[in-house]
């Protein structure tokens, strides 16, 4: 009796697992015919595309022929991807592609190689993303919210999200938004023993904090086909961990205060120059990241010490390229920056 159990769960395991390995398949097979290849890589339309519905971007690149996606990187041919852009703009934050749902996007790009700016031996390629374009006049967009705990850890954190694509003639108005807070707490104990020491040692570590994150993306699409665009991210996060530690004798704690801000803002100019495809692409890109961190040391609820860090960084990036394809398996790049 329990032999014929154990064949009959066999039997099912087995066939489960045929039924997803012929779903991926599937849906491997469905974004191989919409695949075109040129000398830099691959481009897929998945405008429709099944592995599309009711997936996140960030899961809908992990389908892609070449791509792999664990624990929060993506690679390109088993090499890190060096970059990826959506709509000609490049993410810091991957968190921004949990925002956009798979069916808003058109195609993605694929570039085997790394740009000039990396390492082509240690960083893969890229991932261009262009999202769908809403009709003139109309928009599309999502909103999600979350809340997780966890009873064990007291664990909690919750936020809300959303964004929005619109058009309205040649201006299309792109925002992705997120905002949300965090909680930990964590409980340990330990005990120290030797011939001439026996220490029971006790630590409460925890946390709070709020994240905010907004990416505002203006493309003004002009008659001449050229393009004219502007983007700005701006991001906030605010975390005050402490820890109090016990060891029978005596009580020490640290409190900490920090406050994070990152800018970036970019204005690129596209020009197409003649009838083979030949571009003229122009970019600046802004940096500043500010921080503050407050901290204070207390022995037996004595303030033993305290420490103030700030850190300010601005940088600057001017870029111009002409791109030009020979053929459909050589393309030509000139380009300075500074």
């Amino acid at each position: 009796m329990k032999k014929s159990v154990l064949i009959l769960i066999a039997i099912i395991t087995w066939l489960s697992a045929a039924a997803q390995t012929e779903r991926r398949l599937n849906e491997v097979t469905v974004v191989a015919s919409r695949t075109t290849t040129d000398a830099e890589g691959y481009t897929t339309n998945l405008r429709g595309s099944d592995i599309t519905k009711g997936k996140p971007a960030v899961d809908v690149l992990g389908f892609l022929p070449n791509i792999s996606h664990k624990n929060g990187t993506f690679k390109i041919n088993g090499l890190a991807a060096s970059e990826i852009y959506v709509d000609g703009v490049k993410l810091s934050d991957l968190s921004e592609l949990d925002n956009i749902p798979g069916e808003m996007i058109d195609k993605v790009q694929v570039k085997y190689l790394a740009g000039a700016d990396h390492n082509a031996s240690l960083s893969g390629g890229s991932i261009m993303i262009t999202l769908r374009r809403p009709p003139e006049g109309g928009y599309y967009g999502s909103i999600s919210a979350n809340a997780d705990w966890y009873r064990s850890c007291d664990f909690g954190n919750a936020g809300i999200s959303g964004m929005i694509n619109y058009r309205y003639k040649g201006l299309s108005v792109y925002d992705n938004l997120y905002a949300g807070n965090t909680k930990f707490e964590e409980n340990s104990a330990q005990t120290l023993s030797g011939p001439d020491l026996h220490t029971f040692l006790t630590e409460t570590s925890k946390s709070h904090g709020f994240n905010f994150r907004n990416r505002l993306s203006l493309t003004q699409q002009l008659q001449s086909g050229a393009q004219l665009g502007g983007c700005y991210l701006i991001s906030m996060s605010s975390p005050r961990p402490s820890s109090v530690s016990y060891d029978g004798n005596t009580i020490s704690s640290i409190s900490s205060r920090e406050n994070t801000s990152l800018q970036e803002g970019t204005l690129m100019f596209m020009q197409p120059l003649g009838s083979r495809g030949t571009q003229l692409q122009l970019t600046a890109d802004y940096l500043n990241r500010h921080s503050n961190d407050n901290s204070c040391y207390f022995l037996d609820s004595e303030k033993a010490a305290a420490i103030k860090e700030t850190t300010n960084l601005n940088l600057w990036k001017f870029k111009a390229d002409i791109i030009y394809p020979h053929s459909r398996s050589l393309i030509w790049k000139y380009g300075a920056s500074a």
